[in-house]
């Protein structure tokens, strides 16, 4: 209830006043005017007054109580009816909250812990936090209900299941494809994961209201709103706001304008405010009400803008289960070896050009995992890292391995060849070669891969002289090395 003025309602009770005295003053006038007709049909209603008024009265009052005692009875079931509901609601929404409570504690247990960390470690007062933001792996797309409950466990970036469909995205020749180099087109990205679970899993796809990124379904599950990051929609679905936006024609070619009709609509640039911490969430990071959600992106993009290559002359090389090599233009360059240029994907006015690795950290834990058994039984018997095992030993191994050669594809090949079907090998095996031949075979075919890409950004006239790195591979002095000698560049670390 708000005031209007001095003589405005200052409470329910005096918005209810007035209303209530003007029924009660219409009900006793009905009442007198039942008795008046009343007797006019039974009788002179003259000849009754006259006798006697008083008479006349009390059964016009006797009237009102009844009517009155049959308003109570049905005010009060009314009111034990709304008094019912209002609990079923109150309990509806206290589950709901539990549920929510519930959802939020299991889908956001890791960014839970994330931000409370961050601000207790910082020392910050959480009253002075103004704003979060976020960053993913891309492309890891999710599928949602009308409810926005998950259908279907989501299909992470690195899964390259959907190598057919990328080859239908491909065979389409639509110009849009200028994003993916021209193609081949990854089987990474989301439209080709999308029209696989259309092909593959049809019900769940009747089902799905929602598809988008896992940064966009984070956005959403923080501030209760819909939107797609331009930094996913460009690097991942062939968006590009300097052709108009969706390219409608390639989905149309695919017969797929009901995956782009799911999709977020509302398009959104990095560094852009979504709106307020939902306050059941705020509450649970522990952070005041209010605090602004702003946009996000790629974790590689969004990694580049931390180590300051947001504007031209600089590359970053984001390392970490996969390498990502970026940088801004101010021109874009469409090339074959290359994804991009995106428009806006990682700061406004520029463009993003991006290369990358699928298999890079991930594999050399796949090493560790699968086929270190010597080093690992050394690490368990002295309590030394078996990483720290194997780096060691391979550091005095010769360059080249004694004749052993690997290759990186072990799930594809994302830059510069851009394909799904490429597989990783070991070449040259001999009974000479040992664990720390492998490992360094490994690590050694990581840098000319990259090497590759950085060829392919000299083809174009992309300046490759000032490298910054970030990630697990920066712990390596010998990796990081490697890759300087390989690509003969130095590289900086922040």
């Amino acid at each position: 209830v708000t005031r209007t003025g001095e003589g405005g309602p200052s409470s329910d009770e005096d918005r209810l006043l007035r209303p209530a005295l003007v029924g009660w003053v219409l009900l006793l006038g009905v009442a007198v005017v039942l008795t008046a007709v009343t007797h006019l049909l039974w009788g002179d209603l003259r000849l009754r007054i006259a006798a006697s008024p008083a008479l006349v009265v009390g059964e016009a009052l006797v009237v009102v109580l009844l009517i009155a005692l049959i308003m109570i009875v049905g005010r009060y079931r009314r009111n034990a009816d709304r008094r019912r509901l209002r609990r079923q609601i109150q309990e509806e929404a206290r589950m709901q909250h539990r549920h929510f409570l519930r959802r939020l504690d299991h889908e956001l247990k890791n960014p839970l812990t994330a931000v409370r960390a961050a601000v207790a470690d910082s020392g910050v007062d959480p009253a002075e936090v103004r704003a979060v933001s976020m960053d993913a792996t891309s492309c890891t797309v999710v599928c949602l209900d009308g409810e926005d409950e998950v259908v279907r466990p989501a299909i992470l970036w690195m899964d390259v299941r959907s190598v057919e469909e990328a080859e239908e995205v491909h065979a389409t020749g639509d110009p849009a494809l200028r994003l993916c180099g021209q193609g081949p087109v990854s089987a990474e990205w989301g439209l080709p994961k999308a029209l696989w679970v259309k092909k593959n899993e049809p019900e769940a796809f009747a089902r799905t209201a929602t598809i988008c990124d896992e940064t966009d379904w984070l956005v959403h599950r923080l501030t209760g709103r819909w939107t797609m990051s331009v930094s996913h929609a460009a690097g991942k679905y062939f968006y590009d706001e300097e052709y108009g936006g969706w390219p409608v024609s390639l989905y149309r070619r695919l017969d797929a304008l009901d995956i782009l009709e799911r999709y977020p609509m509302r398009i959104t640039q990095v560094g852009d405010v979504v709106g307020p911490l939902l306050p059941d969430v705020a509450r649970e990071f522990g952070l005041p009400e209010g605090v602004a959600v702003v946009e996000g992106g790629i974790d590689a993009y969004m990694g580049a803008i931390g180590l300051g290559v947001a504007a031209p002359g600089r590359l970053a090389l984001i390392t970490g289960s996969s390498h990502v090599i970026t940088g801004q233009l101010a021109e874009p360059v469409y090339t074959k070896g290359l994804w991009g240029s995106y428009t806006n994907a990682t700061v406004p006015g520029y463009y993003t050009i991006d290369g990358g690795q699928v298999s890079t950290g991930v594999l050399v834990e796949w090493f560790l995992k699968n086929l270190a058994g010597a080093s690992r039984a050394e690490a368990a018997q002295t309590g030394e890292n078996i990483y720290d095992i194997l780096t060691r030993e391979a550091g005095r191994v010769p360059i080249g391995c004694d004749g052993l050669l690997s290759l990186d594809h072990f799930q594809g090949n994302r830059a510069p060849h851009f394909d799904g079907r490429s597989r990783g090998m070991f070449w040259g095996l001999t009974l000479h070669h040992t664990e720390a031949h492998m490992f360094r075979a490994i690590l050694e075919g990581i840098c000319f891969g990259t090497e590759a890409i950085f060829e392919a950004m000299r083809a174009q006239g992309v300046p490759v002289e000032e490298i910054i790195v970030s990630g697990g591979a920066t712990k390596n002095r010998l990796w990081l090395q490697m890759h300087a000698d390989v690509s003969n560049v130095p590289l900086i670390l922040t």
